[in-house]
């Protein structure tokens, strides 16, 4: 099991990029910037779910990132982690706050 971890982790695309930045070696927090509709917003959600698999290999166990509630990308995003649930995701919490979307992802190990 790995002692030390990259701090920080960013995964690219023409229209989206996905930034881990590790907390801890069991806490990640996922910065996602995307095309707010069209295929920029699906390139991001796969984006994420390759994040998801990437903080998994470095041990991760808990990720958390905030979504812009008012654009499409948001209900994207998050059925793409819905999909994962069971196979790399053993939980997944939103909550609303304004305009955002907080959510909580529980990895499996």
């Amino acid at each position: 099991m790995p002692t030390t971890a990259p701090a920080r982790t960013t995964l690219r695309s023409d229209a989206s990029a996905v930034e881990l930045d590790l907390a801890d070696l069991d806490h990640v927090h996922m910065h996602v910037r995307t095309a707010p509709t069209g295929q920029g917003a699906y390139d991001g959600a796969a984006l994420v779910c390759e994040a998801i698999t990437h903080a998994r290999e470095q041990q991760a166990r808990h990720l958390d990132a905030t979504l812009d509630g008012t654009a499409p990308a948001c209900g994207i995003v998050l059925d793409a982690l819905h999909a994962r649930i069971g196979t790399e995701v053993r939980a997944l919490a939103m909550h609303r706050a304004g305009a955002s979307v907080l959510v909580d992802v529980d990895l499996l190990p």
